[in-house]
């Protein structure tokens, strides 16, 4: 599983440059193809980083997954994350899936966050 996200992050990175070429030489409709491959391949990251957990308690929908690089002590990790897209505080992590899933399932959620206005 882990293997094939690192396939699926490689793959993303090559279509984003193969993008970026196709915008400044080709037609519209080569960017678009490019765009779509990379939105199947995101669906697949997302479908692998959510396996196993329910849905949004409060809207019932499916949640969106998320690799969340971050730096401890200057030490570079990958937290897994499960969030719902509506309910903006509902989010859980964990250094491994299984264990953002567990999280989002038992609504293990993070701390809120607030935003200043």
């Amino acid at each position: 599983m882990y293997k094939r996200i690192e396939e699926i992050l490689s793959e993303i990175q090559v279509l984003k440059a193969e993008y970026q070429e196709s915008v400044a030489t080709q037609p519209a409709h080569v960017a678009r193809e490019i765009s779509d491959k990379s939105g199947v391949l995101r669906q697949e990251l997302t479908d692998i980083l959510i396996k196993g957990a329910g849905v949004c308690p409060e809207c019932g929908n499916k949640p969106h997954g998320l690799i969340q690089p971050v730096a401890v002590e200057g030490i570079k990790l990958k937290l897994y994350e499960v969030r719902c897209l509506v309910h903006f505080n509902n989010r859980a992590r964990g250094i491994t899936i299984e264990e953002a899933v567990k999280k989002w399932n038992n609504k293990d959620y993070m701390p809120e966050r607030r935003v200043s206005a």
